[in-house]
């Protein structure tokens, strides 16, 4: 059944983009919230005070946007925290600045919106070097909590009812702890769809090796906030890949929804 387009049918969407010094791509970003034409939607954008081309970018766009601000800041954490502190709506979600969403994503996302689910996720791409990759989330969410997978925050939303702060001392595997925390005895729902696009660059967290020290570090972490892995991390490394390896060989048979066919 479609919503209603009458605006207060909507559930409202607030998103935020973390930004610092990614003026290459951070218009990407914002036109892929705003040109989602949401009609209910809530955008801040927090800069940790970039010395490139980035504030000139969003000023392009703040008669659009809830909220801005580029100041000093204590990371990518501290940022998406202040911008989920002036946030009103009934989902949350962030996107970095060096992503983005996929066309209707949002309205995929308010199809599935039932006020008793906590946890909404989707399928995503990455885009490596002109390659793209498809991810299904049904899979690599629920080995999350069975392998050591991911669950990718660009294609992540859930109500502001379950909401907690992101763990400022985090460096990199941000999302990672967040999700241990928000997902336990929550309702999921799962959107077969790719909500979300990560990009890799040479300046990615996950690409660039000067970044290796703080993922041992946030590993250390989390390690300590919530006890060690159930099973080994090599071990469940090389479980997950096989596994992950014969889905994506099953799903070569499989018809995986696009957003950009009509």
């Amino acid at each position: 059944m479609p919503l209603s387009p009458k605006k207060n049918t909507w559930p409202k969407i607030s998103i935020v983009t973390p930004s610092y010094n990614q003026g290459d791509f951070i218009e990407e970003t914002i036109l892929s919230v705003l040109n989602q034409n949401y009609p209910n939607l809530e955008y801040i954008i927090i800069d940790g005070g970039s010395t490139d081309q980035t504030i000139e970018i969003i000023k392009k766009y703040e008669s659009k946007l809830t909220y801005w601000v580029s100041e000093s800041d204590n990371g990518q954490g501290n940022a998406i925290n202040k911008g989920f502190r002036k946030s009103t709506g009934d989902l949350f979600g962030w996107i970095n600045s060096d992503d983005y969403y996929t066309p209707n994503s949002f309205l995929k996302l308010a199809e599935a919106f039932n006020p008793n689910i906590g946890f909404y996720y989707g399928d995503s791409l990455e885009i490596n070097q002109g390659h793209t990759s498809y991810t299904d989330a049904k899979f690599v969410a629920d080995s999350f909590l069975r392998f050591g997978g991911l669950i990718a925050s660009h294609s992540a939303f859930w109500s502001k009812t379950i909401h907690q702060e992101i763990w400022e001392e985090m460096k990199c595997n941000i999302d990672g702890e967040f999700w241990i925390r928000l997902l336990k005895g929550k309702k999921k729902r799962y959107i077969r769809y790719p909500l979300g696009v990560y990009r890799h660059h040479t300046e990615s967290k996950s690409s660039n090796d000067k970044w290796e020290k703080a993922w041992r570090m946030d590993d250390m972490l989390i390690e300590k906030r919530h006890g060690p892995p159930p099973q080994a991390r090599s071990y469940k490394r090389v479980k997950y890949i096989l596994f992950t390896r014969l889905y994506e060989f099953i799903q070569k048979f499989w018809k995986r929804p696009s957003p950009w066919n009509k």
